[in-house]
């Protein structure tokens, strides 16, 4: 009985010791890394490492949401529409212009209801009024004007359909844009006024109706000249006569001091000078 209990701790002992020794040569041992990490808590088999935490990941950015395409694409649709709209006006514009040259009036009126720039300028500035003029068109003038034309934009040399009237002797056309409100005031690049070249090229009739709305009479242009002095130049009585009345200075000199009795003497217009020599 006493050799029974010590034999059978023994027993007891060795197959423990067995059994630690096999679990210890498992893959993944049971017994034994329980064991040891109670004596030691960061001990870690053989192989294994403590599997770091997950890092917090920020949602990732897009550049755009969903939302945010859609309004691009319509803002591209929307840009192409602009662009293709330009360019169909702009062929429209072009189609103004050269329906006014070749007088074609109903197209003209068709252009302008389909939305075509009635003030449109061309690589030289001229606008269809100013082509109008030029080509003496009344009914397309009247036209344009009704649309809404403005009578006064210039060209690249600065002529304003008016200017245009007075040097063609378009008395007509003239009295129409001066009842819409045409300047008979606005110099071209070398500050002639429409005044100046109606008397510079002799139309008496142009010259009056300018006076009568508003033209001033003693304006110079660049090199000095007034109305006065192309009148008398070219030895247009009536007209130095015309401007005298409506209060006209004679006595008014060029950038080299020249009168406009100077210029007529100069040119041999004895008439024009004894007009200018009266007091």
């Amino acid at each position: 009985m006493n050799k029974t209990i010590p034999i059978l701790i023994l027993t007891l002992v060795m197959s423990i010791v067995l059994f630690m020794i096999a679990d210890s040569r498992m893959s993944d041992p049971i017994i034994v890394d329980k064991l040891i990490q109670l004596v030691y808590p960061d001990w870690r088999p053989t192989g294994q490492t403590e599997k770091p935490a997950m890092p917090m990941q920020k949602p990732e950015q897009t550049t755009s949401s969903p939302s945010a395409d859609i309004v691009k694409k319509l803002n591209t649709v929307e840009n192409s529409a602009k662009v293709t709209k330009k360019h169909i006006n702009t062929e429209q514009n072009a189609s103004m212009l050269n329906a006014v040259s070749a007088a074609k009036l109903e197209e003209v009126k068709s252009l302008i209801r389909k939305g075509a720039d009635i003030n449109y300028q061309d690589d030289y500035g001229n606008t269809a009024l100013n082509l109008a003029v030029m080509r003496g068109n009344t009914e397309i003038i009247n036209t344009l004007l009704i649309n809404g034309a403005d009578p006064n934009i210039a060209n690249a040399e600065g002529y304003t359909p008016t200017a245009n009237a007075a040097r063609q002797r378009r008395e007509q056309i003239a009295s129409v844009l001066l009842e819409r409100g045409a300047d008979p005031n606005k110099p071209n690049i070398d500050g002639v006024t429409p005044l100046m070249l109606a008397a510079k090229f002799g139309h008496e009739k142009i010259v009056d109706m300018m006076i009568k709305h508003g033209a001033k009479t003693n304006l110079k242009d660049n090199l000095g000249r007034t109305a006065m002095i192309y009148a008398a130049e070219r030895g247009y009585t009536r007209i130095v006569i015309a401007l005298i009345s409506m209060g006209a200075d004679k006595n008014i000199t060029d950038n080299i001091g020249n009168t406009a009795k100077d210029y007529a003497q100069r040119f041999g217009h004895d008439s024009t000078v004894i007009i200018l020599s009266r007091n």
